[in-house]
């Protein structure tokens, strides 16, 4: 059985929280249930989130490459829910997109990762130990198996420090 938002503590509701912590703070989920705004006879409107996301295995990539058609059979999505989301994912990939401001210093390895990381995502990666001996290969994983990502917040070990 699934709980009506109603039925969540007010604190905890993903309105309340994306107020009080920021977008940041919530899950995936939680955002699209923003987005589509209610639930449905059967289902609260996080419950059609996770739907949502399980549908494209999690991956909000995933998510944005499927047809509109795709996110209306699934219970309580309609046409606009269905559009609303897809055009929220397109407003995301522009932003990404966009040009960082010409002149902003590129500090430390965060800041690599926000200019570049978007347009570098579904490239091959290798990952190196402390020894800069190959232990691994995949994708950066946005979207699927991030165990090969790299952090961050420790990318000196991607930059050879």
């Amino acid at each position: 059985m699934t709980y009506s938002i109603r039925e969540i503590p007010a604190s905890e509701r993903p309105r309340e929280r994306l107020k009080s912590h920021g977008a940041r703070a919530l899950s995936s989920a939680e955002l699209i249930a923003i987005l589509i705004g209610s639930g449905s006879e059967k289902n609260s409107a996080i419950g059609i989130g996770h739907e949502i996301l399980a549908s494209a295995r999690g991956s909000l990539r995933r998510l944005s490459a499927q047809p509109v058609a795709a996110l209306t059979s699934l219970a309580g999505i309609g046409n606009a829910r269905a559009v609303a989301v897809h055009a929220a994912l397109e407003l995301g990939r522009r932003m990404a997109a966009e040009e960082r401001d010409e002149g902003v210093p590129v500090r430390c390895p965060r800041d690599v990762h926000e200019i570049f990381g978007q347009r570098l995502q579904d490239l091959p990666v290798e990952v190196a130990d402390v020894g800069r001996r190959q232990v691994g290969a995949g994708f950066d994983g946005h979207g699927g198996d991030n165990s090969h990502s790299q952090s961050p917040e420790r990318g000196s070990d991607a930059i050879g420090r």
